[in-house]
């Protein structure tokens, strides 16, 4: 049969980790995940849920399987994940009796970089959120992450400033001068004032000192005591 090359060796293995990462890490697609075989795919859907699909592949074989009606008028109750499973159940049994495959072949000319994902350049000492990425040789990035100048904490829900009451929160980091940071605190997650506990040791902290002080009482009072019996004596031998 006549076939033609639509896409570079490189190119192609990049795509494959690209949807395989979708099944490994994604939400709809992780249960197209088969034991034995590195899988990769996408779920799909339309509007208002009238179609569902998942296409997926291992090194053996290429799928898709479509869940939906004639008319987009009938909706679905369930969602892409719903033919992912069912893709799974059916690869499950295409596969049996083939040797286990964990990964994709890799081909020549594929560099692996650390990356700072706040950037896409080069990861550097002062770079932050590090990853892992694979490149064509040649494509990867030449110049290096110089930082960020500036972080803070935000909610999630307002973009303002964190308090200690926002439930959600992220870091924002200003990249460049291009970069807005917020400069006001969130108003619907206001500061709560949190007194300091009470610790049990502050109780016998205070014992200690009222030991203390009625211990420095005793022995005024025995001094007190040992001066007016010298002043005593010494009247009576006076006399």
């Amino acid at each position: 049969p006549e076939t033609e090359v639509v896409s570079d060796k490189q190119t192609a293995y990049i795509m494959k980790d690209m949807l395989r990462t979708v099944v490994l890490d994604g939400y709809t697609a992780k249960n197209a995940k088969l034991k034995s075989y590195v899988t990769a795919g996408k779920t799909g859907t339309t509007q208002n849920q009238a179609d569902i699909w998942f296409v997926g592949f291992t090194p053996y074989y290429a799928m898709g399987t479509w869940i939906g009606n004639d008319s987009p008028a009938i909706v679905l109750r369930n969602g892409s994940e719903v033919a992912s499973s069912f893709w799974r159940k059916i690869f499950e049994e295409v596969h049996e009796g083939l040797d286990p495959v964990k990964e994709f072949k890799e081909p020549e000319g594929i560099v692996k970089k650390s990356i700072s994902a706040n950037t896409g350049k080069l990861a550097s000492k002062s770079s932050s959120n590090i990853i892992s990425e694979i490149f064509v040789e040649g494509t990867e990035p030449d110049e290096y992450d110089k930082g960020y100048i500036k972080s803070v904490r935000v909610c999630d829900d307002t973009g303002l400033l964190a308090t200690n009451t926002c439930p959600h929160t992220h870091n924002k980091y200003q990249i460049n001068d291009s970069t807005v940071l917020p400069t006001k605190y969130c108003t619907k997650h206001p500061y709560k004032k949190i007194e300091p506990k009470k610790d049990d040791n502050d109780d016998d902290d205070d014992d200690n000192d009222n030991d203390n002080d009625n211990d420095s009482n005793k022995i005024k009072d025995s001094k007190k005591s040992n001066n007016n019996s010298s002043k005593d004596k010494k009247e009576k031998d006076d006399n």
